[in-house]
């Protein structure tokens, strides 16, 4: 937060993620050169849906009151603060921070959306008696949907983000239901191969918004609560996996959920303002001086998914057939694996705003490839 003086004893916020704040300071003179000073903040943070979480923070910094030394200039000779854990390097200002935290509630029902198919498909494969090699390919064939979204992404390159994250949200959910009354594996490919492009097209388009809405000093950071808050809508699902074991039927209710909060995030997406960055004048966009780059980061994303791609689909598989867990043992098993990730999540995203992206991205992909590939081998 930058404070100003608005007059002898009075500040107010200029620039940071408050809807208001204000602090004044009352003297009163007790004689013989003695004063009583009361100090007192009055404040709101702009951080919709989520301030619950920062407000104990927020509040026990303001409380405490103490004025940290630069540990650095910038450029122009502004000095650099170091920036509590739980925040982002880079000072937020109101509108940030609240499109950043309407991001993050429509990204739960991203993640939800992208991991029902991988935590169900082994019990409708039951349900339908089907192999193992009719789940992948159903699997395989739902990847279609990505070609899809790439047509979405390109019309919101033309037509806005706001209006294509709405109805993106709402056509996920939606197909996603559909496939509750799925008298086959094909019948449930082919919803969520919809239900997938709409929601990865989500997914993207939130990435895309905090890159345009958020300072450059906080992306990374921004990337990192999106993704904790994805892997939360991940985890939702999850938790709902031992209503498997109820019937055979039970997973379907799985698929129904996203639609009873829909009027929720349809109200957190009428919320989100447009894009500064797409509302601005722009010339005819090119990838001239990016092709290189964007080859590479394909190449990278390309490989990475191959070797992913049959963890997430096959795992619930593998641990029903080979190890023999129900389905509370598969919700157990997996957010006690997952759950410690947010801490990766928080240290990366910090560490790439402050030390650079390239070394973070190296350690998380070896690392966490040779670390996957040892669980199964053990």
């Amino acid at each position: 937060m930058l404070e100003d003086v608005v007059e002898p004893g009075r500040y107010t916020c200029t620039e940071g993620p408050f809807e208001h704040y204000e602090r004044t300071l009352d003297v009163e003179s007790l004689g013989q050169a003695r004063y009583r000073v009361t100090e007192t903040t009055r404040w709101v943070l702009a951080i919709p849906i989520w301030g619950v979480l920062f407000r104990p923070l927020v509040r026990k910094m303001v409380v405490r009151r103490e004025a940290p030394e630069p540990v650095a200039f910038g450029p122009g000779g502004e000095p650099v603060f170091i920036s509590p854990w739980w925040s982002p390097p880079a000072r937020f200002n109101a509108r940030s921070s609240q499109i950043l935290s309407r991001l993050c509630a429509l990204s739960l029902l991203a993640g939800y959306l992208g991991t029902v198919i991988t935590q169900t498909i082994t019990f409708a494969a039951d349900e339908f008696g089907a192999s193992s090699t009719a789940q992948g390919t159903t699997l395989a064939a739902i990847r279609v949907g990505v070609l899809l979204s790439v047509g979405i992404m390109a019309i919101s390159d033309r037509k806005g983000r706001q209006k294509l994250l709405l109805a993106t949200a709402v056509g996920s959910a939606i197909f996603a239901a559909m496939g509750a009354l799925s008298p086959g594996l094909v019948f449930l490919g082919s919803t969520q191969t919809l239900s997938r492009a709409c929601s990865t097209a989500m997914a993207l388009l939130i990435a895309v918004v905090a890159a345009e809405e958020m300072p450059a000093g906080g992306r990374a950071y921004a990337a990192s609560v999106l993704a904790m808050t994805g892997a939360l809508g991940a985890g939702l699902a999850v938790m709902l996996v031992p209503l498997a074991d109820m019937a055979p039927w039970a997973w379907r209710v799985i698929y129904v959920v996203p639609v009873l909060f829909l009027p929720l995030f349809i109200s957190v997406g009428r919320r989100l303002p447009e894009s500064r960055r797409f509302v601005r004048p722009h010339g005819r966009a090119t990838m001239a001086g990016h092709r290189r780059r964007l080859l590479l980061l394909a190449t990278v994303a390309f490989f990475g998914l191959m070797f992913w791609a049959p963890n997430t689909q096959f795992h619930n598989d593998f641990l029903r057939n080979e190890h023999g867990f129900s389905a509370a043992q598969l919700t157990l098993f997996t957010l006690a694996t997952g759950t410690p990730a947010g801490i990766g999540i928080v240290i990366g995203g910090r560490l790439a705003d402050t030390r650079g992206r390239r070394m973070v991205g190296a350690i998380g992909t070896i690392g966490g490839a040779s670390l996957l590939a040892l669980s199964y081998l053990v």
